[in-house]
């Protein structure tokens, strides 16, 4: 009770009990000593508040800032960092002044660190954590499959991902993004290979029995790739497959003929002219039949349902042909304007 008095409100009771004893009579030392020592502690104004080291006020308390090293800052400084990392925040949030009135609100004795902090100290040090943790959960599965793919951002930089699959002691399917690192080299074979085999490599993913699974696109580049880094078996993508051998059918003469033909259709329904005002919109017309006319203002479905009756009765079929007034339509096989 005295070292907290003398180290918090800065009240020695030693000194002030020797001051009482020497002043009071000696038939009563041992009274004046409990007197003085209660009086002491709890009446007198320069004991409550000494100068420097008297007891906070509460609204002192709440302005004083905690401490960088504390739990409770700690804690805080954590969990932004993992805010940061899963939404894939950048570090510039820190420098937000709403970000930092939430955090003022929340938490006004809490002291937010700099943008430098987080980007050179937090977020690293959390890296190597969640690392530790991946890599520990790797050595213990048998077989490790992975699948990647290259891709393009919007700001056109080409990169390339790596996940690994596998199934825990739990008997849980896991799924960990291993790398998602930028591909400055041009995309060929080899290079694909160079990255499969250091991924596996650092990751420690080489097992006794050399079975190395991995699923990728049908692409011909990473084909090569994967064989080059004696990855097997080499499980190609069932939708990217499909998606190849649509576009080899759309090829065929035939087809592209057919689609030509929709097109043509398509556009032609669909065509927008931009004008400045609506009224001089509503007065451009194209004239399709001696019969009637195209209004450009007008919703082409309901322009195709007002003209079939006009152009049904301004159509002539002889020889094969058919002929629209106005319209370049040939349909006769083998003639030269057929589509």
């Amino acid at each position: 009770m005295a070292l907290h008095l003398k180290k918090r409100h800065g009240i020695d009771i030693n000194s002030k009990t020797s001051k009482t004893s020497e002043t009071s009579s000696s038939s009563s030392v041992l009274s004046d000593k409990d007197s003085s020592s209660s009086s002491n502690t709890c009446t007198p104004s320069h004991a409550v508040k000494p100068q420097g080291h008297g007891q906070l006020s509460i609204a002192q308390a709440f302005q004083t800032k905690m401490a960088p090293g504390s739990a409770r800052a700690q804690l805080i400084t954590r969990n932004i960092s993992l805010f940061i990392a899963t939404d894939l925040r950048p570090f510039s949030l820190v420098d937000s002044k709403a970000f930092r009135n939430l955090l003022n609100t929340l938490e006004p004795k809490y002291n937010l660190p700099t943008r430098a902090t987080f980007s050179r100290k937090e977020i690293p040090a959390l890296c190597r954590e969640v690392y530790a943790q991946v890599q520990s959960i790797l050595n213990e599965a048998e077989t490790v499959a992975l699948t990647t793919d290259g891709w393009t951002s919007r700001a056109t930089e080409s990169y390339i991902t790596i996940t690994s699959h596998f199934i825990d002691k739990s008997w849980k399917l896991q799924n960990k993004v291993l790398q998602t690192q930028p591909m400055h080299e041009s995309h060929t074979g080899v290079n694909i290979a160079t990255v499969l085999k250091e991924a596996v490599g650092e990751w420690h993913l080489e097992r006794p029995h050399g079975v190395q699974p991995l699923s990728s696109d049908g692409a011909a580049n990473m084909a090569l790739g994967v064989q080059l880094a004696n990855m097997k078996p080499h499980i190609k993508c069932f939708a990217h497959t499909i998606n190849l051998a649509a576009q080899k059918v759309l090829k065929i003469n035939e087809v592209h003929r057919l689609l030509g033909r929709v097109k043509r259709i398509v556009t032609f329904f669909s065509q927008k002219y931009n004008s400045k005002s609506p009224a001089k919109t509503k007065a451009r017309t194209v004239t399709v039949t001696e019969a009637s006319t195209v209004d450009l203002g007008e919703n082409p479905l309901e322009q195709c349902i007002r003209h079939v009756g006009a152009l049904s009765r301004t159509t002539a079929s002889y020889n094969g042909r058919t002929h629209v007034s106005g319209a370049v339509t040939r349909c006769r096989p083998g003639h030269a304007d057929y589509y």
